[in-house]
């Protein structure tokens, strides 16, 4: 039905990479392929939600000529409104096959495309944005022989989508080596945050989607790493311009965690920013910060503070485990037994060496891509089995004779 190479330009896609405010020559050329992927989603999400919001308002349009306004139709509104699904249900016919059947079955339903919203994107645009995530989403899980002959489904990997539409990593890694080391790119917010804020609740109500799996995926969302805020915020059906819109909102703004947030964006909360009202608090901070001016004087300077904690202290301490995250205890067990370093595991996970460390202390929680998790699951398996065959090896093998016993001991002690 749909091709990624139909639906996405290449050559649009890395013009959009280089002007990524975390493109610099220092880049992890891993990280630098996650990002690629995230504008390709965007670039495909875009395309496909524009052609079939125009196809929606075009047959919109004539089921008014035909039908009249809704307003107008007086005590017929109920069929009205089922001749309008009607309508809507012909539009996506064609498309059947690249939609699953429960999205179809949903979508076609009491669309409401008559309705208005004060702010935010209307009918048409919500129920093309969720067309859009849902074909994604189909186009990048394949069958394929699972290891016991029955058939799978799996997530193609960030190598294989760029390829998909013509993008190889040698591509990715002459773009960093071509940029400076720093480069001044400013966050591109294209969205105002009331929009985000519409398209995410839409996204998250439509989907069925519940509270701690979306606060799960806001938290990834908002956080410093642009790997991980783009894997979260892409399970949402959003670009990295609406990560970026509520990194700002919760950070430079408000300081409020993903539980907040999921309150502003789907129950319409408000947050108030703390002001400054000269209490004692600030008094406070005050002579602190003139203790720490005298202390710099004589030559004391009080111990830094890694950036990352201070973000993610207030967040994501003291979180519950959430549903479908990867285990605290699993990423400490690997930091403690695995030979694999910290940075390896993280370029593996297409996160920062910090983040990953970061995962073993639970702040943030990983609620991990199938890519994601496979490639964790590799990498142990990998180690496992070298480790069994190692063992077996020894095992297996014969004491010296000239020993005190020739009797071979299996591990453990005598049987």
């Amino acid at each position: 039905m749909f091709k990624l190479a139909d639906i996405v330009d290449p050559a649009a896609v890395l013009e959009r990479f280089i002007q990524h405010n975390q493109v610099t020559s220092k880049l992890n050329p891993v990280v630098g392929m996650t990002i690629a992927r995230m504008i390709v989603q965007e670039q495909a999400e875009n395309t496909l939600a524009t052609m079939v919001e125009n196809s929606l308002r075009e047959a919109y349009a004539m089921y008014l000529l035909t039908n009249g306004e809704h307003a107008d139709a007086g005590a017929d509104r109920d069929n009205w409104e089922a001749g309008l699904d009607d309508v809507v249900e012909q539009v996506f016919l064609p498309y059947e096959k690249a939609v699953s059947a429960d999205w179809f079955g949903r979508s076609v339903i009491d669309t409401r495309l008559n309705e208005r919203p004060q702010t935010g994107a209307d009918a048409f645009r919500r129920l093309a944005l969720s067309f859009a995530a849902e074909v994604w989403h189909n186009l990048i899980h394949v069958l394929q022989d699972g290891e016991e002959g029955e058939k799978e489904v799996v997530e193609l990997t960030t190598p294989k989508i760029l390829s998909a539409v013509g993008i190889v990593r040698s591509d990715i890694e002459a773009l960093i080596a071509e940029q400076p080391e720093t480069q001044p790119k400013g966050i591109s917010m294209t969205k105002p945050m009331t929009e985000v804020t519409e398209d995410l609740k839409s996204f998250i109500e439509m989907s069925g989607m519940g509270q701690p799996d979306a606060v799960a995926l806001l938290e990834n969302a908002i956080d410093s790493d642009d790997g991980l805020a783009l894997s979260g915020i892409s399970q949402l059906g959003g670009t990295i311009d609406d990560a970026n819109a509520l990194r700002k909102f919760v950070r430079e703004q408000f300081e409020c965690d993903a539980a907040d947030l999921y309150n502003v964006i789907v129950h319409g909360a408000t947050i108030s920013a703390p002001a400054s009202n000269g209490s004692d608090e600030d008094e406070d901070e005050e002579e602190e910060d003139e203790e720490a001016a005298l202390a710099a004087m004589m030559g004391e300077l009080p111990p830094p503070i890694d950036p990352k904690l201070v973000k993610h202290r207030k967040m994501r301490d003291n979180k519950e485990p959430l549903i479908g995250a990867i285990p605290v205890k699993a990423f400490q067990l690997i930091r403690e037994f695995s030979n694999v370093r910290d940075e390896d595991v993280g370029a593996m996970l297409g996160v920062s060496r910090q983040t990953f460390i970061n995962y073993s202390k639970g702040k943030p929680q990983l609620m991990p891509s199938d890519e994601q998790r496979n490639a964790l699951l590799a990498m142990l398996q990998a180690q496992r089995n070298g480790i069994d065959e190692a063992f077996k090896l020894i095992n297996e093998t014969t004491r010296n004779p000239t020993s005190s016993s020739g009797i071979r001991v299996p591990f453990g002690g005598p049987k």
